[in-house]
């Protein structure tokens, strides 16, 4: 059995975690297991805990800011411990330290994952830029595979000729299909439970309520997308730090009765199934695993012009994409979307892209090629 630690930030429902313990049935499969580490300083029990025992996982934490001055000792004894062959980290540039730390524990393979175009907005002064040099050099020194979500994440996180870099690969997120296929009546099921009239037209926008997310942007474009279409629901899904914002927006513009906060949901490929258009508004993103959920539900959808959208529009071509921050083009292309009131037929190129068990098996050679090297 191969054991392997998984690095993240903090665990994140809807995140690169969940996707990530999405692969763990099909890794085990291939002899390999899946613990998770998180270095968020809040320290409770998370919602994923439970789903990553179940599958066989361990959840460990090592707060970073709590006791900075004792994190590389205290990372070090957790791999030591641990009897980990292999660390997979997804903490962006920080990953540079995470990998020097895994060779000092004589991990053998140390992964470095890039999951974003960005490290957050983070201002790039003086000592933000020596940060970034000195966690690039820890990268190109220990890490043994170098990964990323996209292209555009792979020449953002690490350089714009990584294909000269033999430790470079893009490996996509995977989704489940199985959740997307649909089911008989489910439109009227999900109106019926929301409450919203059966010939009612629904666009939905799924993510946490963040500012890099631009939920803001649907909501300036929801006028001119319910005058164009007046039977129309805007359904936000998930929750943040800026839902009160973005409900207070909602109030001004008199649309209470349109556009709904659901909240964090568990049944969110039910509510893409039974809607007639997907909107991704946001500002960042790696590879957009909500377009991929959207696009598995045979989705219209209209996002935010981003490297990671542009590569998924390379195997779905229908993807309609409009500039960050103008609401009047995401509302003409919403707008033409449900006006076709048609779903989407997805070639099988894209399945085969980003299916969850092609996402498994690519990861599992990384690290059996890597143990073996």
């Amino acid at each position: 059995m191969i054991k392997v630690l998984h690095i993240f930030g903090k665990m994140n429902h809807g995140g690169a975690e969940m996707r990530t313990i999405e692969l763990m049935p099909y890794l085990r499969q291939r002899g390999i297991r899946l613990d998770f580490c998180t270095l968020s300083n809040d320290t409770a029990p998370g919602s994923l805990d439970s789903l990553i025992k179940q599958h066989g996982g361990d959840v460990l934490q090592c707060p970073l800011k709590l006791q900075p001055w004792s994190f590389h000792h205290r990372l070090k004894n957790i791999l030591k411990e641990g009897n980990y062959d292999a660390v997979h980290s997804h903490v962006f540039m920080f990953s540079g330290y995470v990998a020097f730390i895994a060779k000092q524990a004589n991990i053998r393979s140390r992964v470095v994952h890039f999951r974003t175009t960005s490290d957050g907005g983070k201002k790039r002064n003086f000592s933000r830029k020596g940060y970034n040099k000195a966690m690039h050099y820890l990268v190109d020194k220990y890490a043994t595979d170098i990964l990323a979500v996209c292209i555009g994440a792979m020449e953002v996180g690490w350089r714009v000729d990584w294909r000269q870099d033999p430790r470079c690969k893009i490996v996509y997120n995977g989704i489940d299909v199985s959740k997307f296929q649909r089911k008989k009546d489910i439109s009227s099921e999900v109106r019926c439970d929301l409450n919203l009239p059966q010939q009612s037209k629904l666009v939905v926008c799924v993510g946490r309520l963040i500012p890099d997310k631009s939920q803001n942007v649907l909501i300036d474009a929801a006028p001119e997308i319910l005058g164009c279409n007046p039977d129309t629901h805007v359904l936000f899904v998930g929750d943040g730090p800026e839902r009160s914002s973005l409900s207070d927006k909602v109030v001004r513009t008199s649309l209470e009765q349109r556009i709904h906060f659901l909240g964090t949901r568990t049944d969110v490929p039910e509510l893409l199934l039974a809607s007639d258009c997907f909107v991704l508004p946001s500002k960042r993103e790696g590879l957009p695993g909500v377009v991929l959920e959207a696009l598995m539900a045979n989705l219209p959808v209209v996002a935010t012009d981003l490297p990671g959208v542009r590569e998924i529009q390379n195997y779905a071509p229908h993807v309609k994409i409009v500039p960050f921050g103008d609401s009047h083009a995401l509302a003409r292309e919403v707008s033409k979307s449900l006006c076709r009131n048609e779903h989407l037929h997805i070639h099988d190129r894209f399945y085969e892209a980003f299916d969850l068990k092609t996402c498994a098996e690519k990861l599992a050679d990384v690290y059996e090629e890597s143990l073996e090297g």
